[in-house]
């Protein structure tokens, strides 16, 4: 070491002496230091003067990239009404009856929350429409990514963003912020009363089973395709009898995946209500009937039963196959041990792609269609009474554990 040179650390015994450029270096990087601390600890001592919403915005990374985050984001409304166990619009579980409408129709007790509301109602509604009029020009997704014997034939990334609904995407359309985002990047409608559309607290009857509040993100569900992929349907409550023509949700299930090119290979259809297996065929629109398979037995929530679908026929496929589950067997005796399932199984939360669940629980608004349900519920003490708060806490801690789950009708 040349020890004429200035910038070199000149040692005398145990002491290190610093040139002159070192040590203001040395000041220049703890005054900064000094000067971010300070400006953080006043942040942290004057939250009041920040919109709540803003504060859940600023600690949420809702990033438009497909980066896996590793958690669940709930979107900024979402988190508020699970964190703060807002009462007055979710009730809670010592609540008979609560109300799904406060949060859309009180505009008197918080603006803010209104103001989000509505900004979010009229993207959902630009969004149904951009969605309504997608139709892809291909039968079989996989067929435009992968050949026959399992070879990449197109850029998947490319075919995948062909099913955006907008050029930008979903955070194009949705940009107050207010989709939530799976762990693995997949974004998803947030967790609303009154776990169904928006519109059925101010127009009633006429959006009860309508599905359009769901958003599905079919990019990224086509992302994840792999050449020996299968697609597939278990549907327990599958009745055709209870609504009759494009309007039954089931159907319009099956018809959404099939307009964004994704065709079933297997429709696992459960149903306890005894039916000819003629007049049931005759309600299955022919572009699914090849798949169609007609059980007309109840599911059971043993584990080591045969009629628990979850074990003898999903545990059948694998995590490359798409898989999708629709839950709603009116019998919460029945339905909530298999949600548990779900959520404790980690082997079948890790199968399940998309999980659609009816929740029947005391909401006044929509009461009396649920009353004949549990009223058998109370008779069978096998149920506790369940709130809005429930549904909601529910559905947030399956999406936490990695299933995408959605309420359903």
């Amino acid at each position: 070491m040349n020890s004429s040179n200035d910038n070199d650390v000149k040692r005398s015994g145990h002491r290190i002496h610093v040139p002159k450029l070192s040590k203001f270096l040395v000041i220049v990087v703890i005054g900064c230091f000094m000067i971010s601390f300070i400006n953080v600890s006043i942040v942290r001592m004057k939250p009041e003067r920040q919109n709540p919403f803003d504060m859940l915005w600023n600690s949420i990374s809702f990033a438009a990239d497909r980066n896996g985050i590793g958690h669940y984001v709930p979107s900024p409304m979402e988190r508020y009404l699970i964190d703060t166990a807002n009462v007055s619009f979710t009730g809670n579980t010592n609540t008979t009856m609560s109300s799904g409408c406060l949060l859309w129709n009180d505009i008197s007790s918080n603006n803010a929350l209104h103001e989000t509301t509505q900004t979010y109602l009229k993207e959902l509604e630009v969004f149904a429409d951009l969605n309504s009029k997608v139709s892809v020009n291909f039968k079989d997704i996989r067929d435009e990514i992968f050949s026959s014997d399992g070879n990449v034939i197109r850029n998947q990334a490319e075919v995948c963003r062909s099913l955006r609904v907008s050029h930008d995407g979903l955070p194009g359309i949705f940009k107050s912020g207010e989709l939530s985002k799976m762990s693995t990047g997949e974004y998803v409608e947030p967790l609303y009363p009154p776990l169904r559309h928006p519109k059925f607290c101010t127009e009633g009857n006429k959006y009860t089973l309508n599905l359009s509040f769901i958003v599905h993100d079919f990019e990224y569900m086509c992302q994840q395709l792999k050449p020996r992929s299968r697609t597939i349907l278990l549907d327990m409550g599958a009745s055709l009898d209870f609504h009759a023509g494009d309007t039954m949700p089931a159907v319009y299930l099956m018809k959404e995946y099939k307009r964004f090119g994704f065709k079933f290979d297997h429709i696992y259809a459960f149903e306890i209500t005894q039916a000819e297996p003629k007049h049931v065929f005759e309600k299955v629109p022919d572009e699914f009937f090849p798949a169609y398979h007609w059980i007309n037995v109840g599911v059971s929530p043993d584990s080591t039963s045969k009629l628990n679908p979850l074990v003898s026929i999903l545990k059948t496929f694998n995590e490359d196959d798409l898989i999708v589950v629709k839950l709603d067997v009116d019998t919460c005796s029945v339905e909530l041990p298999l949600v548990n399932q779900i959520l404790k199984d980690k082997s079948l939360s890790n199968l399940i792609d998309q999980f659609y669940f009816e929740y029947h629980i005391y909401m006044k608004e929509i009461y009396p269609s649920f009353k004949r349900g549990l009223g058998r519920d109370e008779r069978s003490g096998g149920c506790k009474k369940s709130s809005v708060k429930d549904s909601l806490d529910l559905f947030h801690n399956l999406r936490k554990n990695g299933v995408t789950s959605h309420f359903w009708v």
